[in-house]
């Protein structure tokens, strides 16, 4: 992870700090301003591949998930390859993304399009920074 964060570290001044940002949490975009006035990114392997975030007062820290594929098998495909495919095999995931093809909307707005339980939707809080 320390070689993660020292490669991401790296990249610091090659791109507007939140596309950058956005790259490194795999596509979770952070609003500059609007109540994030701080954004602090942290490396983890232990929820991949999701993105853990809090936030506290103007700072919003992201734990985004570390591609933990070094240790896989030569004769497997890699954990991400795997995960990328897994994605992909559900009916529902595949209309997610259809209808994410027309432009950004919001998890509510997803969740609505699918039909999923109204209690998943209560779950969910708008970050003031996504």
């Amino acid at each position: 992870m320390s070689e993660d964060a020292a490669s991401r570290r790296a990249r610091i001044g090659t791109l507007p700090s939140d596309t950058l940002a956005e790259q490194i949490t795999n596509g979770l975009y952070f609003e500059p301003g609007a109540g994030c006035e701080k954004l602090v990114l942290s490396p983890q392997y232990h929820f991949q591949p999701a993105n853990i975030i809090y936030t506290f007062g103007g700072s919003t820290v992201c734990q985004y998930a570390v591609d933990g594929s070094y240790d896989d098998p030569a004769d497997e495909p890699s954990r991400r390859l795997y995960r990328q495919l897994r994605s992909l095999s559900e009916k529902s995931r595949l209309r997610i993304l259809r209808y994410l093809n027309a432009g950004p909307r919001s998890f509510t707005e997803i969740v609505r399009y699918i039909g999923i339980s109204k209690g998943i939707t209560d779950l969910s809080r708008e970050s003031p920074c996504l």
